[in-house]
């Protein structure tokens, strides 16, 4: 027969203790949680990268007048300087990914657009772009200029995106819903994809056209980051969809781009440096502006738009279901 005092200790060790014992920071999620270690980590690899980006373009030159010509493409070696471009945001995405890719799996991603500031930063606002433009004779061609360096800058920005969010989507377990959906025939995730992305587009214009009224730096990099959180958060609330996830950089890459061809096309003020239009405010942002804070931003509003799942082994999942 059990004693009394040892049947009590067998019924309080057979009580729940979760509530009792420290939880773990659960995979996924979003990294405004509770714990402090994933903001830290995320924080530091964003630090160094901002850091890098800055001591490299003192080194190298970019922009060549600090506080001037803050368009890749003016440079006079620009070819190098682009080239240059590539190359930190490659080791800036492998560095924040050592660093804080174990606790946000997009931590690398998003540090390396946060490094790209700095480049923004160095340089000047819209209104010296057009100034150079103008007084090297290619007023005309300027806009198209800068939607050339828009697509020029997106392009590593594009490829590690979709590559990590395909890595990231292999890992989440597939909900039932889509399982349903295939069983059935029926594939709605390209209209829900649509959906986001134009509620995505249309959103972070929106935002640029009301925080972005002048070319401020300071203005125009916190406008534009605002933008992206809005755009890409609207979208992931409204139309949650998993392909979305890995095509949000045409937010903030679309926006700048139909600006500088609306300014094109209705024409620039380059004795003060002010596009024209009703949409002139989606042109006041550069390139390097959109590709940094703006993807910066699409990428947390992506993140913290909808509950994020603990990622999972299919492989395992499935081996142990049969």
């Amino acid at each position: 027969m059990t004693p009394p005092a040892n049947a009590a200790a067998n019924a309080m060790d057979d009580k729940p203790t979760s509530s009792e014992e420290p939880q773990q920071e659960p995979a996924g999620g979003t990294i405004f949680t509770p714990y402090r270690r994933t903001q830290f980590f995320v924080l530091v690899a964003c630090v160094v990268c901002f850091l890098l980006f800055w001591w490299a373009g003192r080194a190298l030159g970019i922009p060549e007048e600090k506080g001037f010509e803050d368009s890749v493409l003016q440079q006079s070696h620009w070819p190098l300087d682009l080239l240059a471009t590539y190359v930190l945001f490659g080791v800036c995405l492998l560095l924040g990914t050592l660093i804080a890719g174990w606790t946000w799996f997009f931590a690398g991603l998003f540090s390396a657009t946060i490094g790209l500031i700095a480049f923004s930063a160095r340089g000047g606002p819209m209104r010296y772009v057009l100034f150079h433009a103008a007084a090297t004779g290619s007023a005309q061609h300027a806009y198209v200029l800068l939607a050339l360096e828009q697509v020029l800058l997106f392009l590593p920005i594009a490829i590690a995106w979709w590559a990590l969010h395909r890595r990231y989507d292999a890992m989440l377990p597939i909900p039932e819903s889509t399982k349903t959906e295939a069983d059935d025939g029926k594939d709605e995730s390209a209209s829900n994809t649509l959906m986001a992305l134009v509620t995505q587009l249309v959103a972070m214009g929106f935002v640029v056209l009301l925080f972005v009224p002048t070319d401020a730096k300071k203005q125009v990099l916190i406008g534009v980051f605002i933008a992206g959180v809005v755009g890409s958060a609207l979208a992931e609330y409204l139309f949650p969809d998993r392909k979305a996830g890995g095509l949000y950089w045409i937010g903030p890459f679309l926006v700048g781009l139909v600006g500088y061809l609306l300014a094109h096309y209705f024409g620039a003020d380059f004795t003060v440096g002010t596009p024209q239009g009703n949409f002139a405010a989606l042109a006041k942002p550069l390139p390097l502006d959109y590709a940094s804070a703006g993807a910066a931003g699409a990428l947390l509003g992506y993140w913290v738009g909808a509950e994020r799942p603990p990622l999972v082994k299919r492989a395992t999942n499935e081996s142990n279901a049969t």
